[in-house]
């Protein structure tokens, strides 16, 4: 019994300060500087609707490109099929459906996964010269590992997070704490 109690414990404590990685790296102490390229990282796109998450991330996107007029954005996300859009072009079309200037979109469509993305946006980033600091948009428990990736890659990371419901924080942080273990071994 006392192996039971052993056992729980040490996922208590794993959970918990697995849960303070994920809340601490939501939060930009820093400020961004003028100009700096985002990243918008891509998620759920269903039968062509964009998910509620992948919206807010885009609104938060636009805030920055319209408090940051030398700025520009590049949409991070492939898996499209026959019935789905890229989430790179989902994003473009709503971005410009709500105002943002397609010059300051690069689509990068060819990611699945949170790593890919920061690869293949090194990638634009080196390939248009714009250095290797970058603001990452994406949703708040997403950033630590979106962090980890970024370095990884030689991005200089800040954060933008866009906002979660509590429901949708819940599930997701349980996905985070599974791959969190993988995530620090590599």
């Amino acid at each position: 019994m006392i192996f039971l109690y052993v056992i729980i414990t040490i996922i208590i404590l794993y959970c918990a300060a697995a849960s303070v990685l994920i809340i601490n790296g939501a939060r930009e102490k820093r400020e961004i500087p003028k100009g700096t390229p985002a990243i918008v990282l891509g998620c759920t796109v269903r039968k062509n609707k964009m998910s509620k998450m992948l919206i807010r991330r885009c609104d938060k996107a636009l805030e920055y490109l319209n408090s940051d007029k030398d700025a520009v954005l590049i949409l991070s996300g492939g898996r499209e099929d026959e019935i789905n859009r890229a989430e790179s072009r989902a994003m473009f079309d709503y971005l410009t459906k709500n105002g943002a200037d397609c010059g300051r979109l690069i689509m990068e469509s060819k990611s699945t996964t949170t790593r890919e993305n920061m690869i293949f946006s090194k990638e634009i980033l080196d390939k248009l010269g714009l250095g290797n600091e970058a603001v990452i948009i994406t949703t708040g428990f997403h950033q630590f590992r979106s962090g980890v990736y970024a370095r990884r890659v030689g991005i200089e990371p800040y954060r933008l997070s866009s906002r979660l419901t509590i429901g949708a924080f819940t599930k997701n942080i349980v996905r985070e704490w599974i791959v969190i273990p993988g995530l620090l071994k590599k």
